[in-house]
């Protein structure tokens, strides 16, 4: 019955008929109305031919669909975003990129041997790996080989040149080669013996490091101070000397050595120049230096010093001068009788009395503060100064500051504390909007909100945050005034109804259309190519509206017998 409805509907279409029956599918021959076309008593025909889908693949899968208004086919191609295969081997992780198309990246072919180049043929069917020259140099992993090269034939592999020769040299050592480490050379048991090539060294052991050793040496001593004994590489030997030595008798100098034997040498002089001691010398026993009495006159060779005597062996002056000049960077001596003051070393540390300086330091014999004294407390509501005497200083201010609250403005200090001002004021855009509030942190105005629906605004009440304007074609809010009846097109005749009830915002339209003919209304194309078109004068002839009568008969006789 689909087919019937449609042609009755092309049946009265008239001319206009024959633009539906070429290109459209077999519905689209049936007239849309859409909204704004009914309004002006337009009817919408299909023109053009339909649009054939390419085949679906796997980033786009395309779906054939009406015209919401035209009828006219258009395809939909709906983009995936998931893996595909672009067919190529010399790409991977190929992708589709969300326009329809699978795209990879590179294939790096990397093999990970150093024996080939490695490249990509697509035609070639993907990867290809070239053997290296067995020139190139490379590393067979086994480091038990050396001069390692590449092979120069497939499959590229790297080969060793020679063995590595694992000696160490030493007697305490097993050495072997790990093809994975290398030369290992393995400690033999400690306290092996082994022979150290040393003949002045005697029951040497291997020790836990693996070296030869830890013996003790070769005693050559022969017991007398007038022979040098010695150990070479034939073993001990014994050479007469001329060093000092003693002779046992305590009471002479200098004795030393001659033909392999001590000789005595000068007497002892006992003098110690210790103006206290009374000074001897005692056979078997030497130099012996007796204290004379305590309060013995002596003189201690400083002429610093007064009332010299001995106390305890020892001269020392009961009294002296005064060389201190109280200054920190000079140093207080005596020499010869007479005070002096050489200055301290620049950079000595010191004090000069002023509270205003730090790291004060001796330079050239004077006390100087080498860096000024920070007094900044950090807060911008106090003045901060020095006092040399009392040191830093801070006096409250009423400067300008800010309380770090962006949501005030104006801040001032007031009692060495910045204290807020104003609050900031957010603004609204328009009437029908409620201004924000000031964001703590941030110092931003919060987003409006829409003032109620119906809110007065000027000229008009306020609407989903616009101010719509008030008509006065009809009365507001329930109005009775009607609209007049739809206008006259050319050709024909005034609609006769009745004009429409006053709207809520006073206008209205008449509800019957004008007459047929009229100029054809101008459209705005379609963005997918399609049309609307309105029958002209020429579709609607009189004997079209006679067939057009006897069409409607016959259609509802046809639904009368199928019901």
């Amino acid at each position: 019955m689909k087919a019937n409805r449609v042609i009755g509907v092309l049946f009265l279409a008239g001319a206009g008929a024959l633009l539906a029956t070429t290109g459209c599918s077999a519905d689209e021959g049936v007239p849309r109305e859409p909204v704004a076309e009914q309004q002006q008593g337009l009817t919408c025909y299909c023109v053009g031919t339909p649009e054939t889908c390419p085949p679906d693949n796997a980033c786009a899968v395309y779906t054939c669909q009406p015209c919401c208004t035209q009828n006219c086919e258009e395809c939909v191609a709906t983009y995936s975003m998931g893996a595909c295969n672009d067919g190529d081997p010399c790409t991977i992780n190929d992708t589709c990129d969300g326009n329809g198309t699978c795209k990879g990246v590179p294939n790096p072919c990397n093999d990970n041997n150093v024996c080939t180049v490695d490249t990509c043929n697509s035609s070639a069917g993907g990867c290809m790996h070239t053997p290296e020259p067995s020139t190139k140099a490379c590393n067979d992993g086994n480091a038990c080989t050396t001069g390692d090269h590449c092979s120069g034939t497939a499959p590229g592999a790297c080969i060793g040149g020679g063995t590595v020769s694992c000696n160490d040299g030493k007697v305490c050592t097993a050495d072997s080669c790990d093809p994975a480490t290398g030369c290992k050379y393995t400690p033999l048991a400690s306290g092996t013996a082994c022979d150290d090539a040393n003949p002045c060294t005697v029951a040497t052991k291997c020790d836990t490091a693996g070296n030869c050793g830890g013996g003790t040496p070769l005693s050559c001593d022969d017991g007398n101070p007038c022979t040098t004994d010695s150990c070479g590489s034939a073993g001990c030997s014994y050479t007469n000397n001329t060093n000092a030595c003693s002779d046992g008798n305590s009471c002479t100098l200098n004795d030393s050595c001659s033909g392999g034997s001590c000789k005595p040498g000068t007497p002892q002089v006992c003098n110690d120049n210790n103006p206290c001691t009374k000074d001897s010398c005692v056979a078997g026993a030497g130099c012996v230096f007796v204290n004379e009495a305590n309060g013995t006159a002596c003189d201690d060779g400083n002429s610093c010093s007064t009332g010299d005597q001995c106390q305890n062996g020892v001269c020392a002056g009961t009294g002296g001068l005064n060389c201190n000049d109280s200054n920190p960077c000079t140093k207080n001596t005596c020499n010869s009788g007479v005070c002096t003051y050489p200055n301290e070393t620049n950079g000595t540390g010191c004090d000069d009395n002023n509270k205003c300086t730090q790291t004060d330091s001796c330079q050239n014999g004077t006390c100087t503060g080498s860096g000024a004294l920070n007094c900044d407390d950090n807060n911008p509501c106090t003045t901060d100064s020095c006092d040399p005497t009392t040191g830093c200083k801070h006096v409250n201010n009423t400067d300008s500051c800010s309380d770090n609250d962006p949501c005030t403005q104006d801040d001032k200090c007031e009692n060495g504390s910045c204290k807020g001002g104003a609050a900031v004021t957010c603004t609204a855009t328009d009437e029908c909007h409620k201004a924000g509030t000031c964001t703590p942190g941030t110092g931003q105005c919060s987003a409006e909100t829409l003032q109620p629906d119906d809110t007065p605004c000027t000229g008009g009440k306020c609407k989903a945050g616009t101010c719509v304007l008030t008509g006065d074609g009809g009365v507001p809010d329930g109005g009775t005034d009607s609209g007049s009846g739809g206008a006259a097109g050319s050709g024909g005749t005034a609609g006769s109804g009745t004009g429409g009830g006053g709207g809520s915002t006073g206008g209205s339209a008449g509800s019957d259309g004008g007459g047929t003919g009229g100029a054809e209304p101008t459209f705005t194309p379609d963005p997918q190519g399609c049309k609307c078109r309105v029958p002209s004068g020429r579709d609607a002839t009189p004997g079209g509206w006679a067939l057009a009568g006897l069409a409607a008969l016959a259609f509802g006789a046809r639904r009368r017998r199928a019901g």
